[in-house]
């Protein structure tokens, strides 16, 4: 995981669901998500895991409280994911700072980073917002969770009240239903063009796909509502990519709480 903490990089510049950090002082998705991206070289894919597991344990070593997950994309471009969540952009300057102020630390961060370009093409930061309007039954059972879908919603130029009205509509259309589904949307403030939402929603099996019930919300919602639907997202939306992430235990850095609860996290 890149130079996460080297705040001389990184800041000047600018690793579930958002879901990411869930834990009993921030029990739902949290406010600001900061997430780290690797282009991850063709046929370094297992080495690379292997590697990044060595920052959790140097992250352990100095009984770090920021937790993150770490992800592998499973459709798409072949990269790994690194999301880490916290309260306000205030706390995570503070956690950097501290973070660059622990010598023993930041020695083991300069080792793990210096390997990186064994195994990573580039390397890219994206900085989100939570809106909690705009999201539907985001509080999970992280511990549960296997898979990550991010739809990625790049908006026109003038355009961004438009996915705020569709994703309205959508969302009222599953509490009309009573639909069991659950997501968190993001606005990303740097790190992606202007305009770009995600929309994280967690999975534990691959299976939910076999029964995806969107046909049920265009019934609660209404032949209206959904012509209304599709007339934003054809005037508003620019571009639209889903991509599918496995969760990876080795690279995560997670509480000990959280390794309690499912011993998929040990």
């Amino acid at each position: 995981m890149t130079k996460m903490f080297r705040t001389t990089l990184l800041l000047a510049v600018v690793g579930a669901a958002p879901l990411a950090a869930q834990t009993a002082t921030m029990p739902g998705p949290p406010p600001v998500l900061w997430i780290q991206r690797e282009l991850v070289k063709p046929g370094k894919g297992s080495a690379h895991n292997d590697w990044e597991a060595g920052w959790p344990a140097a992250f352990g070593k100095a009984n770090w409280p920021t937790n993150y997950l770490g992800m592998n994309a499973l459709s798409g471009t072949n990269e790994a994911w690194f999301l880490i969540g916290y309260p306000s952009f205030a706390a995570m300057e503070k956690d950097m700072a501290s973070s660059d102020a622990n010598a023993s630390l930041t020695s083991d961060l300069k080792r793990l980073s210096a390997g990186e370009s064994d195994y990573v093409e580039t390397t890219s930061q994206i900085l989100a917002q939570y809106i909690p309007s705009l999201s539907y039954k985001p509080e999970i059972d992280l511990a549960k969770q296997r898979y990550f879908e991010v739809v990625r919603y790049t908006m026109k130029p003038g355009h961004d009240g438009d996915f705020w009205k569709a994703s309205t509509i959508y969302r009222d259309a599953y509490v009309k239903g009573g639909l069991d589904n659950h997501w968190a949307i993001y606005r990303v403030v740097s790190g992606l063009p202007g305009g770009t939402y995600l929309v994280i929603l967690p999975m534990r099996s691959l299976s939910q796909w076999d029964s995806i019930d969107t046909e049920d919300a265009a019934m609660a919602a209404g032949e209206a509502q959904m012509n209304a639907l599709g007339k934003l997202v054809a005037d508003g939306v620019a571009t639209v990519q889903s991509q599918i992430f496995v969760l990876n235990p080795k690279m995560s850095y997670v509480s000990k709480e959280m390794k309690a609860a499912d011993p998929f996290w040990r």
